[in-house]
């Protein structure tokens, strides 16, 4: 099995959009409890777990003061989904509850720059100047950004706080001072990603937030995924608007553009099922670009890497190959990642903690099954 430290892997995902929420430090002073949910196309039931069961190992997972985790196993006719622990306010988790995804929001982002693809708006290998209006290197191909291969540099989170022209500003700083080397070396940035948003916007000429809503979240009812800089939706885990002030994540005041297309969705485990099957399936981009996004030509955190997923795999399991991405802040993690030779969807969302350790015993609960 791999290290547990390979948490590591995105630790440094989704520092600009959403960091330093306080939720988790409250949900320590609570009791933790626990919820199930199981159901089948026709039934849905709540139930209580027995030993040995998901339920039990999200529980186990949030021990020792580790706040609140969700998860969820989707396979073909059926889902299971256990929620731990509570929120600052003391407001039990529940398996439906939204999420802030971190980076996870990253493959929501690179779908809708290969739907541009398959639409004749733009081409992977031409030049990212090509597209949009601020100053940008004529070497950055499209596809640099996807496989972060750029050699931008990550935008400092504290250059980033409300939703508007300065945080735009930042953005398009970084990347106007910055010499690029593009090319083979892969370098992960959430700048790549921010990027891509801004790319997104003059393609369409749209807010990037509502086309990546309109092309991939409302044909795949993904109702509750949204971006919260600039839609309305339902209430995500943290509780109070003034522990989000100035954080990067917070509310400040009305809704504005989407610039944290890096990481600033919030989606729940149900979502991220149908987001995965609706990708893999070909209903959101052609065959031809599914394989482009599954073609591992580079490597990521050690995984093998396309445009916008990880390839992940481990010794422990060799059956299992699972396609996804994931985020983490210094408060809360996201993975969620699906198998197309099971047809399974694992997500699993949780504060602190090793987050690849917890998808993996997940897994090996749901292989035992």
């Amino acid at each position: 099995m791999r290290d547990p430290r390979r948490i590591l892997w995105i630790a440094v995902a989704a520092t600009v959009a959403i960091s330093g929420c306080n939720g988790a430090s409250g949900a320590n002073d609570v009791a933790s409890t626990t919820t199930l949910a199981q159901s089948n196309p026709d039934t849905t039931t709540t139930t209580a777990a027995p030993e040995g069961s998901l339920e039990s190992i999200v529980a186990a997972h949030i021990g020792e003061g580790r706040g609140a985790a969700i998860v969820g196993v989707f396979e073909s006719g059926s889902s299971m989904m256990a929620a731990a622990g509570a929120d600052a306010d003391g407001i039990e988790m529940t398996p439906e509850r939204p999420w802030p995804t971190a980076s996870l929001a990253k493959v929501f982002t690179a779908t809708a720059i290969m739907q541009l693809a398959d639409m004749g708006e733009l081409e992977l290998d031409n030049s990212v100047s090509d597209y949009v209006e601020f100053p940008i290197s004529d070497e950055i191909t499209v596809r640099n950004l996807l496989q972060h291969r750029s050699g931008i540099p990550t935008v400092p989170s504290f250059t980033i706080r409300c939703p508007g022209d300065g945080s735009f500003a930042a953005i398009e700083r970084v990347v106007e001072e910055t010499e690029p080397a593009p090319g083979q070396d892969t370098s992960y940035s959430n700048t790549n990603y921010l990027v891509l948003g801004r790319l997104i916007e003059s393609t369409t000429g749209m807010d990037a937030g509502d086309w990546i809503s309109e092309s991939i979240f409302e044909p795949l009812e993904m109702d509750s995924t949204y971006w919260f800089e600039s839609q309305s939706g339902p209430n995500p885990w943290w509780p109070r608007k003034v522990e989000t002030q100035g954080a990067g994540l917070n509310d400040c005041g009305e809704l504005g553009r989407t610039f944290g297309t890096d990481g600033a969705a919030i989606t729940n485990t149900e979502d991220m099922d149908r987001f995965y099957r609706g990708l893999l399936s070909g209903e959101l981009i052609s065959e031809h670009s599914l394989s482009e996004v599954l073609t591992m030509e580079s490597e990521l955190f050690g995984f093998r890497y396309g445009l916008g997923i990880l390839e992940m795999t481990n010794e422990a399991w060799p059956d299992d190959v699972l396609y996804g991405f994931g985020g983490s802040t210094m408060t809360y993690s996201t993975a969620a990642f699906h198998d197309p030779t099971k047809n399974r969807t694992v997500a699993v969302f949780t504060t602190r903690g090793d987050q690849e350790t917890l998808l993996w015993e997940v897994i090996a609960w749901a292989n035992s099954r």
